[in-house]
C-alpha cells in the first residue's frame, strides 16, 4: 500500500470512529454534565457571560455548543436566582426542558461535535506512532484507538474528557518540537496548543510539569540547539537560556490566547449584566479551614486582575469539589482517596487485548543492545513523561468518581503500543505476528461485544460488564443514560405494573412519557414532588449508583446501629401522621415533621437497595439500571421485618 493509499485509508478509519460513536449515542438519554456544558457553552455565544461552569472548560463548552447557534433555542434565564449566582444545574434545566427547545436535538447538535473531536483523535494516534513505529505501527495505534470502548463512550457524548485527551495529545509534540528548534512558528504552536489544553480543562495545567522534565531531558542530549536565524547553541547553558526564554514566550503567548477566550474582560458577567454573586470566601477555602493552594493563588490574581475571573473560579472550585469526596471501590467507602481507584478501574476497564499489547511493547525494549534502549527511550519521552506525571496524579487526588478521568492515558498508551507492530515487522518469527494480531482481534472484538454500551465495559478478569457495578458505578459506568432503554423494555416486559423509579442522572422521565413514580433519588430531581413516595407491589427500577448508596444520606454498609434507627425513625413519624394536618399555623413543627419524611424516604431506600443487592435482578437497561419485580411479601420483608441480629 502506498503512502497516499494509507492517508485514504486513515480517512475512512476515523469516519468508522465518528459514524461508531455518534450512532450509539442515539441509544442514550442525557448523561451527568452533558446539559451544563450545553448551556454554558452556548451562554459563552450568545451573551458573552461566563458565569456558568467555569471549572469545565471554555474552550470545550463553546466548541460542543458551537452547532447550537444555528438553532432558533429560547435562552432568557437573566432574570432569575440561580442565574445571578451561577448556578448552572437550575439554568441549564430550564434552558432544556422548560424553554420549549428541542432538546434531542440539541443534544444530537453537541454530540456530534464531540464524535468529530474523536476522529480528530484518531488521526493524531496515527500520525503520531507513525513517527515513531512506521506503518505498521501506526495502523496497530490507530485500530486500537478507533475501537477503544472508552473513546467511543466519550466521543458519543457532549463532555469535555475526549477533547482534553485530543488537547494533551496535541500540546505535548508541540512543546517537544520547540525543545528542539526554537523559530517563531514553533514557539508561536507550542503556545497555541498550551492555551487550547489550559482552556479546555483544568488539568491541563499538568502541562507545566511535564514541559520542565521534558526540558531536563532534552539537555541530556549533546547535539546543539537550531535557533530561528540561522544561530547554533552548543553550549548546556545557552540552550538551557534559550529554551526558558523561547517556554516564556510561549507561555506568554497562551496566556493571551486564555483572555482573548473571556473577551479580554476580567468580569465573568457580560459587561450589561447583573454581576455574578459567586461565594469567593468559601471557594478558596479548604473544608477543613485555611485557603487552598489554589484558593491562594486565586485570591492573589483576583487582587490584581492577573487572569479572568471566571477562569480562576473555576480553578478554585475544581481543588476545593476535589478536596472531600465519598468514594466507592469494590463495595468499600471512604472519605479519602483510594490510592488503588485509578489501577483498579484501569485494570478491569481496560480491554485485555490492550494490556496484553501494552504488555510487549514495554517488554520490547528491553530486547535491545543498551545504546538502543536509551534512543528509543529519548524519542518517546514526551510520551513517557505524560503518562508518569498525569497517573501519579490521579492516583493521589482524591477524585476517585470515574474512570473517564484517566482517559488522556489512553491515546498515549496506543501510540506506545505501535512498538509491537514494529518489531512484528521485522521479527521473522510467525508467533509474534499472531500474538499481536490475536491481541488487536480480541480489543476490536470486545468493542463489537458491549456496542452500544460502550461506557458499560469491563473486560474479563472481573466478570464482564454484568458485575461491573459491584467494583465502579458513577460516570464509569451509570451517568444517567438508561431512561430510554428503560422505555424500550418496558414497552416489552410491563403487563400493566407499576413502575417505581430511582434515578441517577439529570434527564426527566416524563420527557420520555414514562409515567413511573420516583423515590429514593430527591437530590437528583429538580422537580417538586410528593415525599414520601407509597411503596407497592410492582417493577422496581434502580440506577447502578443508586443501588451502592455513595451519595445517600446514609452511604455505606448497612448496620444494626442505622437498622434500630431507621424503626425508631418510621414510629415518630407514624406516631404524629394524624397531627400533622393540625400543623397548618405552626411552620416551624411541620417543616420539621416535612424533613424527618423527606429524610426517612432516602433511609428507607437504603434499607430498599441493602436487600436488592444480594439478590439478582430480573432484568437490566445497559448493565447500568436493574429491574425488580417486588411482590407485596418482597416489600414486607425488606421494609417492615426487622434483621435477625
Amino acid at each position: 500500500m502506498k503512502g497516499r493509499a494509507h492517508w485514504l485509508a486513515l480517512l475512512a478509519l476515523a469516519a468508522a470512529h465518528v459514524w461508531l460513536a455518534h450512532s450509539a449515542s442515539r441509544e442514550f438519554g442525557h448523561t451527568g454534565d452533558e446539559n451544563a456544558h450545553l448551556t454554558g457553552g452556548y451562554s459563552y455565544w450568545r451573551l458573552n457571560d461566563y458565569r456558568l461552569h467555569p471549572e469545565n472548560g471554555n474552550l470545550a463548552q463553546r466548541w460542543l455548543a458551537l452547532p447550537l447557534l444555528a438553532q432558533d433555542l429560547n435562552f432568557s434565564p437573566q432574570d432569575s436566582m440561580a442565574w445571578r449566582r451561577g448556578d448552572y444545574w437550575p439554568v441549564s434545566d430550564a434552558f432544556l426542558y422548560g424553554s420549549d427547545n428541542d432538546v434531542d436535538a440539541i443534544l444530537r447538535a453537541g454530540r456530534w461535535m464531540s464524535a468529530l473531536l474523536g476522529g480528530a483523535l484518531v488521526l493524531v494516534v496515527f500520525a503520531w506512532s507513525h513517527t515513531l513505529f512506521g506503518w505498521p505501527g501506526a495502523w496497530l495505534s490507530a485500530g486500537l484507538a478507533a475501537f477503544c470502548p472508552h473513546l467511543l463512550a466519550h466521543a458519543g457524548l457532549a463532555n469535555s474528557d475526549l477533547a482534553v485527551s485530543l488537547a494533551f495529545l496535541v500540546a505535548l509534540p508541540a512543546w517537544w518540537r520547540l525543545l528542539h528548534r526554537v523559530s517563531v512558528g514553533r514557539t508561536l504552536g507550542a503556545g497555541a496548543a498550551a492555551g487550547a489544553l489550559v482552556l479546555t480543562k483544568f488539568s491541563g495545567g499538568l502541562l507545566a510539569p511535564m514541559a520542565v522534565l521534558l526540558t531536563l531531558v532534552r539537555l541530556t542530549r549533546s547535539a546543539p540547539l537550531p535557533v530561528a536565524g540561522g544561530l547554533s547553541v552548543k553550549s548546556r547553558t545557552g540552550q538551557l537560556v534559550c529554551l526558558l526564554g523561547a517556554q516564556a514566550v510561549a507561555g506568554g503567548f497562551a496566556i493571551g490566547l486564555l483572555w482573548a477566550a473571556f473577551d479580554f474582560r476580567y468580569s465573568a458577567s457580560a459587561p450589561e449584566a447583573e454581576p455574578v454573586a459567586w461565594n469567593w470566601e468559601r471557594i478558596t477555602h479548604s473544608a477543613h479551614g485555611g485557603k487552598t493552594l489554589a484558593g491562594n493563588f486565586a485570591t492573589f490574581a483576583r487582587e490584581h486582575q492577573l487572569l479572568p475571573e471566571a477562569w480562576l473560579y473555576g480553578l478554585a472550585y475544581v481543588q476545593r469539589a476535589a478536596e472531600k469526596r465519598l468514594n466507592f471501590l469494590a463495595g468499600h467507602f471512604s472519605p479519602d482517596r483510594h490510592w488503588e481507584f485509578f489501577p483498579v478501574a484501569f485494570a478491569s476497564k481496560t480491554t485485555l487485548g490492550a494490556l496484553l499489547l501494552f504488555a510487549l511493547a514495554a517488554l520490547l525494549p528491553w530486547r535491545s543492545p543498551r545504546r538502543r534502549i536509551g534512543r528509543w527511550a529519548y524519542r518517546v519521552a514526551p510520551l513517557l513523561v505524560f503518562i508518569t506525571v498525569y497517573a501519579a496524579v490521579a492516583i493521589s487526588s482524591n477524585i476517585n468518581i470515574g474512570h473517564r478521568h484517566i482517559l488522556p492515558l489512553y491515546p498515549a498508551l496506543y501510540i506506545l503500543a505501535g512498538a509491537a507492530a514494529c518489531a512484528l515487522a521485522a521479527s521473522p518469527s510467525r508467533l509474534w505476528a499472531a500474538i499481536v494480531c490475536l491481541a488487536l482481534a480480541w480489543h476490536i472484538g470486545a468493542s463489537f461485544w458491549i456496542r452500544p454500551h460502550y461506557l458499560a465495559y469491563f473486560n474479563e478478569t472481573i466478570g464482564g460488564p454484568r458485575e461491573g457495578h459491584r467494583y465502579l458505578v458513577d460516570s464509569s459506568l451509570d451517568w444517567g443514560q438508561t431512561l430510554p432503554g428503560l422505555k424500550r423494555w418496558l414497552a416489552q416486559h410491563a403487563n400493566d405494573e407499576r413502575v417505581f423509579l430511582a434515578y441517577f442522572g439529570t434527564d426527566r422521565p416524563a420527557r420520555l412519557g414514562l409515567d413511573v413514580t420516583r423515590f429514593g433519588d430527591e437530590r437528583f430531581d429538580l422537580q417538586p414532588r410528593p415525599l414520601p413516595a407509597a411503596l407497592e407491589p410492582g417493577l422496581y427500577a434502580v440506577s447502578a449508583t443508586l443501588l451502592h448508596q455513595p451519595y445517600a444520606l446514609w452511604p455505606g454498609y448497612w448496620s444494626m446501629l442505622r437498622e434500630r434507627s431507621y424503626f425508631a425513625h418510621r414510629a415518630w413519624l407514624e406516631e404524629r401522621a394524624e397531627a400533622r394536618a393540625s400543623w397548618a399555623d405552626d411552620d416551624e413543627r411541620a417543616r420539621d415533621y416535612d424533613q424527618r419524611w423527606r429524610a426517612f424516604d432516602q433511609v428507607r431506600f437504603a434499607r430498599l437497595c441493602y436487600f436488592l443487592r444480594s439478590r439478582e435482578p430480573d432484568a437490566h437497561i445497559g448493565y447500568a439500571m436493574f429491574i425488580y419485580r417486588l411482590s407485596a411479601e418482597d416489600l414486607a420483608r425488606y421494609l417492615d421485618e426487622p434483621l435477625p441480629p
